[in-house]
């Protein structure tokens, strides 16, 4: 009987570098959204141009959703376990996600009633995008109300807290990343009245990711915040009173103070019940097998090619 060579630890050793799943990288966070940003000015902008409803939501799905779905899956990931789309926020959390989502609203439409009454004359109205709420009537309406409430959200809180916050992290730690990822989230509205009031809001959506381990908390905090803006606006017209019903300084002031500390006192709780930083991690199960070079490159370009159809339908649709 012939020798046995080696030992059964060799084996186990050999075994375990085998079927060690081979490494993944986030990409560069200011390359990713440079290029999702990019696609959103130069290739979104045309289409809203156009037909604004249909443009939105090419913008959001067309050039932030499906780039960053095609991005993580050619680097070997599951996209949507990855960004924790698989799974809701545990059950004894969801009583304090719904609490500060809506505290949330309250307290970030008081600071942006302030600050739209402390900006210099023209600047509110002037950067208020609530304004295209009203460049569209009929059913378009309704295609636009539905792009603001559930597109926006899900693409955005994608990008943002999905990709940007866990690829910001690597680089520069936790704290940093979320307050990097929420100033970036308020840099792309390209308002510097609200600058403030969505910097909070994109620090308040990043720490509800981080501790419930689930994206759907922030895609439903800012759906909230997009939707109750938007009835507001219907409601009661642009300007300070569609943020608090007033445009009295004083109230709108201590509205933003006592909703900003009650959020952060329940964001305390929610982080002691938390059982530990929830953010994706490049863990084994959220890898994959990554697809070859050839068959990656025809997925990008079935992408570009339904994206460029997508727009050349939208230059043939009436205007709305």
């Amino acid at each position: 009987m012939p020798a046995l060579t080696g030992t059964p630890q060799d084996g186990l050793e050999g075994s375990a570098i085998e079927q060690a799943p081979p490494p993944r990288t986030l990409p560069d966070p200011w390359i990713y959204l440079a290029i999702v940003f990019g696609l959103y000015v130069v290739l979104g902008s045309v289409a809203q141009q156009r037909q604004l409803p249909l443009g939105l939501w090419l913008s959001q799905y067309g050039f932030f959703f499906l780039p960053t779905i095609i991005l993580l899956w050619t680097r070997g990931f599951r996209p949507w376990r990855f960004l924790s789309l698989d799974r809701l926020p545990p059950t004894r959390q969801l009583p304090l996600v719904l609490v500060i989502s809506c505290l949330t609203f309250v307290a970030a439409g008081a600071l942006m009633a302030v600050f739209e009454m402390l900006a210099p004359e023209g600047w509110a109205d002037r950067f208020d995008v609530s304004h295209v709420l009203d460049s569209v009537s009929g059913p378009w309406r309704s295609v636009l109300f539905a792009a603001v409430i559930v597109g926006a959200p899900v693409a955005e809180e994608t990008v943002f807290r999905g990709v940007l916050f866990p690829a910001l992290r690597q680089r520069i730690g936790l704290r940093r990343a979320l307050f990097a990822q929420a100033a970036l989230f308020s840099l792309i509205h390209l308002d510097p009245v609200g600058f403030v009031p969505r910097f909070l809001l994109g620090v308040v959506l990043g720490e509800l990711v981080l501790f419930t381990g689930s994206l759907w908390a922030s895609i439903f905090a800012h759906a909230l915040n997009n939707g109750v803006s938007s009835l507001l606006y219907f409601s009661l017209g642009p300007g300070p009173q569609a943020q608090v019903g007033t445009t009295d300084l004083t109230f709108a002031a201590s509205l933003a103070a006592g909703g900003a500390v009650l959020v952060f006192a329940l964001m305390a709780l929610l982080r002691v019940r938390a059982v530990n930083d929830q953010l994706p991690q490049l863990t084994p199960e959220n890898f994959r097998p990554p697809p070859s070079p050839q068959h990656a490159k025809a997925v990008a370009w079935l992408w570009l090619a339904l994206c460029l159809l997508c727009l050349w339908g939208i230059q043939v649709l009436p205007a709305q």
